[in-house]
């Protein structure tokens, strides 16, 4: 994991001169659309997948809300989640954004293994950065903290109702 921050980050160093000069328009009125996941063919479990997707609507300046879900596969483990979000970017007319924003979604996950594998409600909180390449296109690593009303996080061979993640994606911009 260390040596993929330390890629990106050296990624995003190396094209700072690249980068894009004029940031997409994040006033009101702009759409977001987001994409995100991972494939892992060398867990412990068997091949792992994930995949979430996000559309946003900026309601003010620089502030976000919009829906969101996911599917994760793993061979122990299947899991979906649909839910909402808003976020806050500090905008600084740099091709770097920082951004922080807080989920509400409702999840369905089987545990394989694992007794009481439930439905839940689900809590996130989110802090990342996004760069951008292209004025309206966006690369972003953030982290995020969820917390359950259910234990429905695998933690080794047990559930767990808290995770912790590491999440990379694009994000496109446009107006309607």
């Amino acid at each position: 994991m260390k040596k993929l921050l330390v890629m990106a980050v050296a990624a995003l160093v190396a094209t700072w001169g690249f980068a894009a000069s004029d940031v997409a328009n994040l006033d009101v009125g702009t759409s977001e659309v987001g994409l995100s996941g991972y494939v892992d063919f060398g867990t412990a479990s068997g091949t792992a997948t994930e995949i979430n997707a996000s559309y946003g609507y900026f309601i003010i300046d620089n502030v976000e809300v919009g829906a969101n879900g996911g599917v994760q596969d793993v061979e122990n483990t299947s899991r979906w989640r649909i839910g909402g979000f808003g976020e806050y970017n500090f905008f600084m007319d740099s091709p770097v954004v920082p951004y922080a924003g807080l989920s509400l979604a409702y999840a369905s996950t089987d545990l394989e293994g694992v007794e009481d594998s439930d439905d839940a409600a689900e809590v996130g909180v989110y802090a990342g950065v996004k760069y951008f390449v292209i004025p309206d296109l966006s690369v972003f690593a953030q982290i995020l903290g969820a917390w359950a009303n259910e234990d429905v996080y695998r933690d080794d061979d047990k559930a767990d109702d808290t995770d912790w993640r590491v999440t990379f994606g694009l994000r496109y911009y446009f107006d309607l």
